[in-house]
């Protein structure tokens, strides 16, 4: 399968050109032209590429790449990141927010689809993108339950700040790196917030809203999208795909 076959239809799939972000999307690093296995992380690091050379990866699609807006200097760790790239003649494609809010496979909907949701909204205006995702339910749930479904498929090892309604009927996602979103869901009319990080001020505003706050991890709110990605892929173009997990406890 040629490379750049396989980047055209990520970018457009994913609207990567039409969405401000202060990642770089699309390519990051280019390799050899033509691509037999491609590897999906969600985010790059040293050990990534290592697995992905070992592997054969021809190409390797992460949600948090090397290079974000601003230019850094090809030095240091960052070189020793690229090296491996370059030598083994591996592409590198990186996308932040297209996917975190794609409607099908992103990072927001995969965790509202483990519920029973009617309708969503997008919310949490970021560099002019929603950025999170307001899901109604069909009916309503005990906040035990949607507890349950979170520690089931996402992370067991989670924060709750349980001060609002012990009966669920709307949820605000914001995967990763959301907490600063926490009081505009709520002002949304959010029962429950879901989001990947805390942040040390969440704990009162849920005591003075009277809502309910959920962290349960950066990396394992941000599996779902690259996973969704990875079938997508091996399914459109028959080609092998693989998911490098880096059982990141953060």
């Amino acid at each position: 399968m040629k490379r750049d076959e396989i980047i055209n239809f990520l970018d457009n799939y994913l609207s990567s050109s039409e969405i401000n972000d202060f990642s770089l999307n699309g390519v990051q690093i280019e390799g050899g032209d033509e691509v037999k296995k491609v590897a999906f992380a969600v985010s790059y690091s040293r050990y990534v590429v290592d697995v992905a050379v070992k592997e054969n990866a021809d190409m390797i699609v992460v949600h948090h790449g090397i290079f974000w807006k601003e230019i850094k200097p090809i030095s240091g760790n960052i070189k020793k990141r690229i090296e491996p790239l370059i030598n083994n003649n591996i592409t590198l494609l990186a996308y932040h927010l297209p996917l975190d809010i794609h409607a099908d496979i992103g990072n927001n909907i995969s965790i509202l689809k483990l519920f029973s949701i009617k309708d969503t909204k997008p919310f949490a205006n970021y560099m002019n993108v929603k950025a999170g995702l307001l899901g109604s339910l069909r009916n309503s749930i005990s906040l035990n339950t949607a507890v349950k479904i979170i520690r089931d498929n996402i992370n067991s090892n989670i924060t709750l700040l349980d001060y609002g309604n012990k009966r669920i009927e709307k949820i605000a996602v914001v995967t990763g790196g959301g907490a600063n979103f926490f009081e505009e869901a709520v002002l949304n009319g959010a029962d429950l917030f879901i989001t990947g990080e805390s942040d040390e001020r969440v704990f009162e505003l849920a005591r003075e809203y009277k809502s309910n706050f959920l962290s349960a991890g950066h990396y394992m709110t941000e599996v779902s999208g690259v996973k969704n990605l990875s079938s997508l892929l091996k399914k459109k173009f028959k080609i092998k795909t693989f998911f490098i997990d880096t059982s990141n406890p953060l």
